[in-house]
């Protein structure tokens, strides 16, 4: 076979390419590599694999490191294939897996395995395999455009076009992709791992609706106040104190200031201006946090407004050290239309994707359909299907606003015992409404007042001629009143046709009625 080949051997064409490039280092690489088996898939992805094809070139700045590289890859395929799992491999299991396949390995490898070989004649240095570990990224990074360098000179040579090198540029500095075997196992059921916890981000009513990881919608016909309760998801994160402004919503306290960002598409600069002073003052605090950022992106193109999402989560990712939440009001303005059924499809993906990534929430305004109880077109659909829970906000005529969950994981939050709000004059902000406020609440006082009616123990026929006196309604409507009061347990009954006053219903008539009934 003659002279035992050195592993830095280089051709002479490549050496003009790649001038004073330390090939050193990647000697170093392909060493470390040599033994440990997620090291291997992560330059792998650089060095080895066509990100479009899914298949392995000859890429190595050296070819005598591309037939090493190939050899050992399919060492440890055939390790793994034999039960081994270890991260970490020793010379004896490494080499005996090798020469036990060397009648298969082909000609021209045969120089790279005798390095191989000879590479496990000695201990690996420790501090050398630290210090390769360290800057193994960024040399990584710097040899693709080392590559690309050399294929942009060769195809420039034969009059390549302006638009052909941007998406050779484009194509080159895409993301990786982590291979598909090493993201399975990473993603496989383990009874002996247990994931961390997750606590809720956000809870309605008592409901937890959001978890990391996961999106949340905000749903409703046009003026229902989305955005006024859009404000409670910043303020509750802020909050010294509710109160009652938070509309129901609380968080929990984000004593790790984690980035906390808001987008809105929507409304013009003073509109988004005055929305976040009103947040602010739900918070009961006059200046915000600096992990809070809010950005007014009306008139943006779809995409630079999606762009700019990932750009501010890896930068707050880096200055906070995580995302607590992403609110985004009008998520229709992030794509081109909501009826693209493959361009909402890959959006929600990538909102999901990013939401798991970054272990933060996505909660995101949507319109409805005019008309329709529907939200807008394929996008809606898609994030019906996706979002851990959908919130649905309906205002009635008397301008009272109920929030309630269509879908949740978390638990229910029916229409009958939603959190409700309406706006209040000298606040100048929307308020939650007490049980005392809304329909029933006043229902109960009414019934209470009446001298037909007793609070210790009335019959189904006083009640209803009663609700019927009350309202002004039939008899139909009168019945399903009862069972809403029962539902939202102001009343109780006792036996057949026989209703009492809960105690929760007694609180809401006052002292004297339950002084009466004593």
């Amino acid at each position: 076979m003659g002279a035992s080949p050195k592993l830095h051997d280089q051709t002479p064409e490549k050496s003009v390419l790649i001038e004073k490039h330390p090939d050193r280092i990647e000697a170093n690489i392909v060493s470390l590599a040599l033994r440990d088996t997620a090291f291997m898939e992560d330059v792998g992805r650089y060095v080895c694999h066509d990100r479009h094809t899914g298949e392995f070139v000859e890429d190595f700045v050296m070819p005598m490191h591309n037939a090493i590289f190939l050899i050992v890859r399919d060492a440890f395929d055939d390790l793994r294939d034999a039960g081994f799992e270890k991260q970490i491999l020793n010379r004896q299991e490494i080499l005996a897996r090798i020469q036990a396949t060397g009648n298969l390995i082909p000609e021209d490898r045969l120089p790279a395995m005798q390095f191989v070989n000879e590479a496990f004649s000695k201990e690996p240095d420790a501090r050398l395999d630290r210090f390769v570990r360290e800057h193994a990224s960024e040399w990584l990074a710097r040899r693709r455009l080392v590559i690309l360098n050399a294929k942009l000179k060769r195809l420039v040579s034969h009059g390549l076009g302006k638009s052909r090198i941007r998406d050779l540029f484009e194509r080159a500095l895409e993301p990786i992709p982590e291979p598909l075997q090493a993201r399975l196992r990473k993603n496989a059921f383990d009874i002996d791992q247990v994931p961390p916890s997750e606590p809720a981000r956000y809870s309605l009513a008592g409901v937890e609706i959001c978890h990391p990881g996961n999106l949340a919608v905000i749903t409703g016909p046009p003026k229902s106040c989305k955005s006024s309760f859009m404000q409670s998801f910043i303020a509750s994160p802020i909050a010294i104190a509710d109160e009652g402004n938070l509309l129901g919503l609380s968080a929990p306290s984000n004593d790790d200031g984690l980035a906390l960002i808001h987008i809105d598409t929507e409304q013009s600069r003073g509109d988004h201006y005055t929305m976040v002073r009103t947040a602010l003052r739900r918070a009961n605090v006059e200046r915000p946090p600096g992990w809070f950022y809010s950005y007014n992106l009306s008139g943006w193109e779809p995409k630079d407004v999606r762009d700019v999402i990932e750009v501010e989560l890896q930068r707050c990712r880096k200055r906070h050290g995580g995302v607590f939440a992403v609110l985004i009001d009008g998520i229709g303005d992030l794509v081109k239309s909501p009826n693209d059924e493959e361009e909402s499809f890959e959006f929600v993906r990538r909102l999901h994707e990013l939401a798991i990534e970054f272990q933060t929430v996505f909660v995101v305004v949507l319109h409805v359909n005019p008309g329709a109880d529907k939200t807008r077109g394929h996008l809606g659909s898609q994030l019906d299907r996706k979002a851990e829970t959908v919130l649905r906000l309906e205002k009635d005529s008397d301008d009272v606003v109920t929030v309630y969950a269509r879908y949740t994981r978390g638990g229910t939050i029916p229409k009958k015992r939603a959190p409700r709000f309406a706006w209040d004059t000298d606040k100048h902000r929307h308020v939650l409404l007490g049980a005392e406020e809304t329909q029933l609440g006043k229902l109960i006082i009414g019934l209470a007042e009446l001298d037909s009616i007793s609070t210790v123990q009335c019959t189904s026929k006083e009640l209803l001629s009663g609700i019927e006196k009350i309202d002004g309604c039939s008899r139909k409507t009168a019945e399903k009143r009862i069972c809403d009061l029962m539902d939202a347990k102001l009343i109780e009954r006792k036996s057949r046709g026989i209703y009492v006053w809960s105690e929760k219903g007694l609180a809401l008539v006052g002292s004297r009625e339950t002084d009466s009934s004593s």
